[in-house]
């Protein structure tokens, strides 16, 4: 390009400060008052139509001058070299000066930090490249997972320079979090910009969930319209990690998960700059391969593309064929870029400490902004002065947008409180306090769901069977997935028949009616056979009932290990209701990702103890999803979790193991436990509800014991118990007893052996604890008896009934005519066998015991 152009500009000066102006971002394509020249700006755009980038276009069209006519085609000219695949100069223009704001932000945060003005940073020195190289060929419908060093990627996507130092200085005007995350941590919900977490890796499943989702909904095309985020026909899911990532354990299951089934539209970019922190490829990985595990996929499907970071064409040509890949076949890739610039860790990193000169040297040459410089000097897209005046351009746009960040206000923390859960359910304005005057300002209550919930009554159905509470179960969820299509369930051993079968569904009919013919009428078979093809097409749910009674009687099924879900597959086809493979991490992390692409999760994870393989994916990713993105991005799903303790002696480490404490103490998350199976239906419509329309993720923990031997009648398709609202059982005059889920029944035998002494205790039926403990129920009781017991079976150290009591101890001790009567299991681990389970749980006796002493005290 000749400099030609330049010539006539205006005072520099005046270019310098309009460059510098705040460009608010054009977002979801749209373009209200725009003013001209923006509106001859988009006539340059051939590849990028939205979002804007203003802040980009005013650099360039300063740089060159003004918005000429001269200046327009210039940037609308395209190259007759095949390698540029009809991109303009206008766009590759853009992209080199989106890289140099990059770097000039980057430079800016670390001189931040030695200043003593931020206390940390991580800025993406040598990614400017893979950044926009990607982001060029996707689209704001796209989903994507950035890694730490986002900068590029989100100025790509329409972020501007001061929301990224909002971010970095974490002030409340900051977009992406309101302020409360570190830097490099990004979250936009109109970029489609997902929040990533701290925890390297973790967000990978997540990634992979929604590429799950996205290839679900493409076959799904009557619900598109439902879709409120990626919502193009053929969106894809990019995820962004470092070289040390790939030794996670949770990557590892996030690509297996990608390749499954056929595989998902789904790329992962791996940013190789030979080191984790501190440490070397070499001691991270295997022989120095960060993506040696990743190689035996290729056979399954996984695309891996490798290319040197260096090398400007080679990155731009992996990057377009990665996305094509995935928006095209359907299938994941993996971009391996190698040999990456990395001049440090964070800001609190010294590669000089632990480096040789020689090495370091040597990762200043891998640098690959003057890589990108040369590139567009070789091939004459722009002169040298035109790059240096953007530099120039840039330099000032981000001192000037410092500046103005670091005059803004901080973050107000009793705003901490918001986005936890969703705006119909605020922490920090209703606390313990409404109930008794006593109590703490700072103890703070979940609203339960009472206002927005359908009235539940207890009703006495004469005119029905009495169910189970395993029937309870999977009544509700085949009426919950028949009234809303976008409910899918999936776990471990949840399906009726495994892949196998389903596939091959005609033959195994034809097999089982050839071993039981002579036990059916013709009039039975045809009827069989034509209600077979309704549930080849996932209409099972239309089969008039008795049909379908034949249809299972001859079919069978599975539905999970304790049969809570049976029928519901052939009820909604293997494209609603599925096995997943036997990883929790991975079931939770790719149902997170299901639920941000708009489907309703239901997943099961068998028994209690197996939950700690999904910690990270519970606590750090699902319940802070909403919170670290500011209230851009909320998960509803329900995890459906077996256990309780009292398994009969069948439990033991492994299996037994009472998580109800910790999962309580999570802030985001709610934890439900039903005690009977009048209330589980009512307790379970509610949790998927809340779900669907609140996007709140809920846990939900299912007796075991109780599944197949409470009973109770079915109380309708509105019947809904409001989460957080406790249950009066039983109304009694010497003490209160809180409790929850199998202990109940326990609870009410010891009350007919009180009665004999002449004692009486009112029951509460707890439901939910932790923040969503029911305080307005519970407190007018304590006041009322003065004594407390606390029965649970849980470990007594840690357990959720030790926050109850210290709860009751710190802000109701004047209404205590007694201490806090604690009974909990032993400290000790599970173990199996009936007699071992029942020394360490407390029995009947002990209640009726321990009762007697609370009312004699």
């Amino acid at each position: 390009m000749s400099s030609d152009i330049l010539r006539g500009r205006r005072d520099e000066s005046h270019f310098i400060r309009e460059s510098i102006e705040d460009v608010n971002p054009i977002r979801h394509g749209q373009h209200p008052g725009l003013e001209a020249p923006w509106e001859e700006v988009l006539e340059i755009m051939p590849v990028t139509r939205a979002p804007l980038r203003a802040e980009q276009w005013r650099l360039i069209f300063t740089a060159l001058g003004g918005v000429s006519s001269e200046a327009k085609n210039y940037l609308r000219e395209i190259s007759s070299d095949p390698r540029f695949h009809g991109v303009s100069n206008g766009q590759i223009l853009l992209e080199y000066t989106t890289a140099v704001l990059t770097r000039e932000l980057c430079e800016l945060e670390i001189t931040w930090h030695r200043q003593g003005k931020i206390p940390f940073a991580i800025p993406g020195f040598g990614h400017e490249l893979v950044g926009v190289a990607i982001e060029r060929h996707l689209r704001q419908s796209d989903a994507v997972y950035p890694y730490y060093r986002q900068e590029a990627n989100d100025l790509m996507r329409g972020g501007t320079v001061k929301e990224l130092l909002l971010l970095t200085a974490q002030k409340k005007a900051d977009p992406h979090s309101g302020g409360r995350i570190l830097a490099g941590h990004p979250a936009s919900g109109w970029k489609n910009e997902l929040p990533v977490i701290s925890n390297v890796g973790a967000h990978t499943l997540t990634s992979v969930g929604i590429a799950q989702g996205l290839k679900l909904r493409r076959t799904q095309g009557k619900l598109a319209e439902a879709w409120k985020r990626f919502n193009a026909p053929d969106a894809i899911s990019v995820c962004h990690v470092g070289d040390a990532s790939m030794a996670e354990g949770e990557v590892g299951e996030a690509l297996q998960e990608a390749v499954k089934d056929g595989g998902c539209p789904f790329v992962l970019v791996v940013h190789n700059n030979g080191s984790g922190i501190s440490t070397d490829v070499r001691e991270g990985s295997v022989a120095g391969d960060p993506i040696a595990l990743a190689r035996g996929l290729a056979q399954y499907g996984l695309k891996i593309i490798e290319v040197d970071s260096l090398n400007v064409q080679a990155v731009y040509d992996a990057c377009q064929e990665a996305v094509e890949y995935a928006r095209k076949r359907g299938k994941p890739a993996l971009v391996h870029v190698y040999g990456m610039y990395k001049r440090f860790h964070s800001s609190s990193d010294d590669p000089a400490r632990y480096l040789s000169s020689s090495a370091l040297a040597k990762k200043q040459v891998a640098d690959p902004l003057p890589r990108l410089r040369a590139y567009l000097l070789e091939n004459e897209i722009a002169d040298a002065a035109l790059l240096d005046r953007i530099k120039t351009l840039a330099h000032g746009k981000v001192l000037h947008s410092g500046k103005v960040v670091l005059a803004t206000a901080d973050p107000n923390p009793d705003d901490l409180y918001h986005h936890l859960h969703a705006p119909q359910f605020l922490y920090g304005e209703v606390g313990m306090k409404q109930f008794h005057p006593q109590a703490a300002d700072s103890s703070d209550l979940l609203r339960s769901s009472r206002q927005q919930s359908v009235e539940y009554l207890r009703l006495i159905r004469t005119d029905t069977q009495p169910l189970n509470m395993r029937q309870h179960l999977t009544v509700v969820l085949a009426e919950e997935m028949k009234r809303d299509d976008r409910i899918i369930l999936f776990g471990e051993d949840v399906a009726d028949f495994s892949t196998e079968t389903w596939n091959n569904f005609t033959d195994y009919l034809e097999q089982r009616l050839d071993d039981r013919a002579p036990e059916f009428t013709k009039n039975e078979i045809a009827a069989v056979l034509q209600a077979s093809l309704l549930v080849a097409e996932g209409k099972g749910n239309e089969i008039e009932a008795k049909t379908f009674s034949l249809l299972v009687d001859l079919l069978g099924g599975k539905g999970g290990v304790f049969k809570t879900t049976q029928f519901l597959q052939l009820l909604f086809s293997r494209g609603r209701v599925w096995n997943s493979r036997l990883a929790e991490a991975s079931i939770v992390g790719t149902a997170i990702g299901y639920a941000l692409g708009g489907f309703v999760p239901i997943v099961e994870i068998q028994f209690d103890s197996y939950w700690s393989p999904a910690y990270q994916q519970i606590v750090d990713q699902l319940a802070t999803m909403r919170w670290r993105s500011n209230g851009q991005f909320g998960a509803g799903l329900v995890i459906r979790i077996q256990g309780m303790n009292r398994l009969g002696g069948v439990g033991g480490i492994g299996h037994g193991n009472v998580i109800l404490g910790r999962l309580a103490a999570i802030p985001g998350i709610r934890v439900v436990t039903p005690a009977d199976a009048s209330e589980t239906g009512p307790l379970l419509r509610e949790s998927i509800r809340l779900a669907q329309e609140h996007d709140e993720p809920v846990i939900f923990l299912e007796p075991i014991m109780e599944l197949n031997t409470s009973f109770g009648h079915y109380q309708g398709k509105d019947a809904r118990i409001p989460l957080g609202e406790a249950q009066v059982r039983q109304e009694g005059k010497d003490f209160v007893v809180l409790t929850y889920g199998n202990n109940i029944p326990l609870v009410e035998k010891a009350q007919e052996e009180w009665g004999k002494m002449g004692i009486s205790a009112t029951i509460i039926n707890l439901r939910t604890l932790g923040v969503a403990t029911d305080w307005a129920t519970i407190v007018p009781w304590i006041e009322k008896l003065g004594k407390v017991m606390i029965l649970e079976t849980e470990r007594k150290t840690g357990s959720a009934g030790a926050d109850l009591s210290a709860g009751i101890a710190e802000h109701f001790f004047p209404l205590l005519d007694a201490p806090v009567k604690r009974l909990s299991a032993r400290d000790l681990p599970t173990a199996a066998g009936k007699l071992n389970e029942e020394y360490e749980l407390p029995q009947i006796k002990d209640i009726i015991r321990a009762g007697k002493e609370l009312a004699e005290f």
